[in-house]
């Protein structure tokens, strides 16, 4: 017999060296550079926790000292609670839970207990102690509470804090040593990717003026219409929110009812102005109208459901989600709402891998814990039970996952230890199937513990590395440009290029750099000199681009006038505002320095990049540098960062300039030195003015003779007096 079970036991360890091979996916990790740059962060995060682990084992040990100094040898009970002491635990007695059945008293002591320092801790049980060999009476001794509140306070809200911070703080210089040989900052990274991937926002305008589905489309994009339809959400969730069980008025369901219906309706017309204006394929293109359709299809369907349903055959309970459904619409509206989604989404980009390092450790787990556990046999008693076991693939990992959350570990642990009975098992040979209470091992201690630290301690805060570190963006100085900000441009730029051809005239650039907000713009603060409406023609408010005058395969540009009425409609820090001054729009125009087509229209691409180097101060020549270098040092570095670009992508991006060529910079200049040249010239007129004013009478001169176009520059001037502008 005892060879049997030697024998038993040597086939057991021999199976049990097969788990090794469950470690063959890590090979994995060094094929995939951002996996292996995850899995390099919790390498670091060991090394860097350690010390604090040494200082948290230290702190644990003199808690599990004074535990058993105040709890040993008192967490021991008797199986009929009526009994109090060992001595008294003694003969039979009638348990009335499980049918009168007859059992022996036992004197037990409970799982989890202080008689040594390696045990856990359970407040419940503390504070029923009494005296040593004595059993536990309900809440006898509450002051033991306060060891646990002591405890609580200095491990779970300290140190474990601690142990996160350096998470946290070990991913984030991880991922600045990855870009160290890099002269771009991080956030100057996110702006620029930003940047490759944006595209014109496409409003899908009919090019036809003169028809009525260009009148529907000019009242569905309008901001009336918009804010309307907001408004009719927000109402109908008031009405969401007035159904109760409550005793109602009559007919107050009804009314409901038939307020319910009157949106359905409204929203339904809303769909359709929308699918005659933009084309059914052109409504279908975008995400946000597809899930209005979706919305209202249900509305719909619901209604339907409800009148003519005879039975309750069907539930129509899900069907109301569609309308709740419609306050989703309302969180793009708010700026701080959309930089919390914004960084919901850029969360994602790391997210999978580092759910993809935690799918490796659940794996690894499940498969040792099948190797090692599986043959536990099932028992209600236990936490190894029907529903939570390792008999099979998926019971692991749901096991795991259970573990994970902290939900009763320790018990599972405790129901996986050596001597457990075994599951019957035909496939075996009848050698290990006299082996009856031989399964289980104590090797659970380590695997239970090993997995929950990696886990719930470093695994799962990787997620709140990745989310803190996206989370950047809400404290830091809001004047410093981020790609959060970089929405609005796109959005502008919608508003000059109606038609989506991607075009601007160059002249408009001055608006879009004043209705962008800083740092990126100007923003609406900023005064606005009367001499920046001179000379520029008709407003782009009024003027809508035709892609048929930029040819079909221009998409992606604006013509050059267009540039300056954008950037004065983008808020800082993105643009520049509606009132800010000629010259300092000027001067950021100049900066800028894009190339300007035959078309005389500048890329949607190169614009946007433009105002990043800009704002963010992206190697922009100044005073004697070189502006072509610097171009082509900015183009090599994006190359190595984003090696997948083409180079005509990033000719986009950063426009290498020929002496001869045309440019922003160039035309802007042009107009700053002739508008600093009428300010002169209307200076020296103002002076000789006055000089006139106080000459003796048959010295002065004679207005009639001065020339039509410095008369009306002098009449222009706010600072000429008023005596001197009826004098001409």
């Amino acid at each position: 017999m005892h060879c049997r079970s030697n024998t038993g036991r040597d086939i057991k360890t021999i199976k049990s060296l097969r788990v090794l091979r469950v470690l063959r996916p890590l090979k994995t990790i060094k094929r995939l550079p951002k996996l292996k740059a995850v899995f390099d962060c919790v390498v670091t995060s060991l090394k860097n926790v350690f010390n604090i682990l040494i200082v948290y084992k230290l702190f644990m040990f003199i808690f599990a000292v004074i535990a058993v100094q105040l709890f040993k040898g008192k967490f021991y009970y008797c199986t009929d609670s009526s009994k109090d002491t060992e001595n008294e635990c003694k003969g039979y007695y009638i348990d009335y839970d499980k049918d009168k059945k007859k059992e022996k008293r036992e004197w037990k002591r409970r799982d989890f207990h202080y008689d040594n320092v390696v045990w856990a801790l359970v407040l419940q049980h503390s504070v029923d102690v009494t005296e040593e060999d004595r059993g536990p009476s309900q809440g006898n001794r509450m002051e033991m509470s306060i060891f646990y509140v002591i405890y609580f306070v200095v491990f779970p809200f300290f140190f474990v804090n601690i142990f996160v911070a350096l998470i946290i703080i070990t991913f984030q210089e991880q991922g600045d040593k990855m870009m160290e040989e890099c002269s771009l900052e991080k956030n100057e990274r996110a702006c620029i990717d930003f940047a490759i991937s944006a595209k014109p926002l496409t409003r899908y305008m009919p090019q036809n003026r003169h028809t009525l589905q260009y009148k529907l489309w000019q009242f569905v994009v309008s901001p009336s219409f918009e804010y309307t339809v907001l408004t009719m959400i927000a109402l109908n969730t008031i009405v969401l929110m007035m159904k109760h069980h409550d005793p109602r008025p009559e007919g107050y369901d009804d009314v409901l009812k038939y307020l319910n219906t009157i949106f359905t309706v409204i929203f339904s017309v809303e769909c359709v102005l929308k699918i005659l204006a933009f084309g059914i394929m052109n409504y279908f293109r975008d995400t946000w109208n597809i899930f209005d359709f979706i919305t209202v299809l249900g509305s719909i369907t619901e209604i339907l459901v409800d009148k003519f349903q005879t039975g309750k055959a069907f539930n129509m309970g899900f069907l109301k989600l569609f309308r709740a459904a419609r306050l989703i619409k309302l969180l793009r509206q708010g700026y701080t709402i959309r930089i919390l989604l914004w960084t919901f989404v850029q969360s994602f980009k790391a997210l999978p891998y580092v759910c993809l390092l935690i799918a490796m450790l659940f794996f690894i787990y499940a498969i040792i814990g099948m190797q090692v556990f599986g043959n536990i046999k099932v028992n209600e008693k236990t936490q190894i039970n029907e529903h939570n076991n390792f008999r099979t693939f998926f019971g692991a990992l749901m096991l795991l996952f259970r573990s994970a959350t902290g939900e009763s570990w320790q018990e599972i642990m405790l129901s996986c230890l050596g001597e457990k009975e075994c599951e019957t098992d035909t496939s075996i040979n009848s050698t290990t199937k006299m082996i009856k209470n031989d399964c289980g091992t104590d090797f659970a201690y380590f695997y239970f513990v090993s997995f929950i630290f990696f886990s719930s301690f470093l695994m799962l805060n990787l997620f709140v590395a990745v989310i803190m570190d996206n989370f950047e963006y809400l404290t830091r100085d809001s004047s410093i440009l981020g790609p959060h900000h970089l929405d609005e441009f796109v959005r502008i730029w919608g508003e000059y290029d109606r038609a989506a051809c991607g075009k601007l005239h160059y002249k408009e650039m001055y608006k879009v750099v004043r209705s962008i907000s800083p740092p990126l713009g100007f923003g609406k603060n900023c005064p606005y000199r009367v001499a920046c409406k001179t000379g520029r023609g008709k407003s782009s408010e009024h003027r809508e681009t035709d892609c048929s005058s930029f040819g079909v395969s221009e998409v992606g540009r604006i013509h050059y006038t267009d540039m300056y009425e954008m950037l004065t409609c983008m808020s800082p820090p993105l643009g520049l505002g509606k009132k800010c001054p000629s010259k300092v729009a000027y001067k950021r125009l100049v900066l800028m320095n894009m190339p300007v087509d035959e078309d005389m229209s500048v890329h949607f691409t190169s614009t946007l990049m433009a105002l990043i180097r800009t704002a963010l101060d992206i190697k922009i020549a100044r005073g004697g540098d070189d502006r072509g270098q610097m171009d082509v040092e900015l183009q090599k570095e994006i190359g190595v960062i984003w090696p997948h670009l083409s180079q005509k992508s990033l000719d986009l991006l950063v426009p290498i300039h020929k002496a001869s060529d045309m440019t922003i910079g160039k035309i802007y200049a042009a107009m700053m030195i002739m508008d600093y040249y009428k300010q002169n010239k209307a200076k020296k007129l103002r002076q000789q003015l006055e000089e006139q004013k106080h000459a003796p009478m048959f010295q002065r001169m004679d207005a009639s003779s001065l020339p039509q176009d410095i008369l009306c520059s002098a009449k222009a001037l706010p600072f000429l007096s008023h005596s001197a502008g009826s004098a001409l």
